[in-house]
């Protein structure tokens, strides 16, 4: 129901009593993966709330999710300071600087270079 066609109030509180509690259901469906699998060190905050999403809403790409849960994180190294650093979900592998190194000024010029 779209605000737009609600005409009295009772209508209005009852939309958002539904919309408050469908978030919150979501919400607690939510804590409850990220917590869960935190303990295990195998999941991340987006990847918690996605499964989340899949398991209030759409139940159909709830195991889509629990296997994206379950896969490695890639790991990528620092060309220059040599660091081992976890790339993020739609990071590319071929990403060669940790994120200290890309906030220095020799990177801005390297991709000045590259760029031209």
């Amino acid at each position: 129901m779209y605000k737009k066609e609600m005409k009295t109030e009772e209508e209005k509180i009852a939309y958002r009593k539904a919309y408050y509690l469908a978030n919150r259901e979501n919400l607690l469906a939510y804590h409850k993966i990220y917590y869960k699998a935190n303990k295990d060190k195998i999941i991340t905050r987006h990847k918690a709330y996605a499964k989340a999403y899949a398991k209030t809403y759409n139940k159909a790409n709830y195991e889509s999710y629990k296997k994206a849960a379950k896969m490695p994180l890639k790991k990528g190294k620092c060309c220059k300071c040599g660091k081992t650093f976890t790339l993020k979900s739609w990071q590319h592998s071929s990403l060669h600087w940790c994120l200290n190194c890309r906030q220095s000024p020799e990177y801005k010029n390297f991709k000045e270079e590259t760029n031209e």
